[in-house]
């Protein structure tokens, strides 16, 4: 694989879960989170790639209207353009990001989570999806 440019609208993606109730952004189970990973194999969150609940119009530029409905609770990239691949692990420079459902730990995020026992319940009775 090599270089690819600044992604756009044909690059398309979704991250959600099948629970309507929760809000991704605001709950004490979980975060879903966008790393970058460093030339030096150091992953940071990304300040510069962001994620955004989806909406009916982000959707139904990748699957059908149909479809789309059966993703309500869904997060996309806010702005694709600031996502950039480059290289792959056998070169000696390359930029790369990825996805990750983090439990919540009060120390990471600094908010009141749920007890460790409630955040392995909820892990394991709702369906996290990927779309793309």
């Amino acid at each position: 694989m090599g270089a690819f440019d600044k992604f756009d609208d044909s690059f398309n993606m979704l991250i959600g879960i099948s629970n309507t109730d929760i809000d991704l952004f605001d709950n004490p189970f979980i975060s879903i989170n966008v790393y970058e990973l460093t030339e030096t194999w150091y992953p940071k969150l990304s300040d510069k790639i962001k994620i955004k609940k989806c909406t009916y119009q982000d959707k139904i530029k990748f699957m059908s209207k149909t479809t789309a409905s059966y993703y309500p609770n869904s997060l996309c990239f806010e702005d694709k353009s600031q996502i950039h691949l480059h290289h792959n692990w056998f070169d000696e420079t390359f930029e790369n990001i990825f996805l990750s459902i983090d439990a919540c730990n009060q120390k990471t995020y600094g908010k009141k989570c749920a007890e460790l026992s409630e955040i392995e319940e909820f892990l394991s009775s709702n369906i996290f999806y990927f779309f793309n």
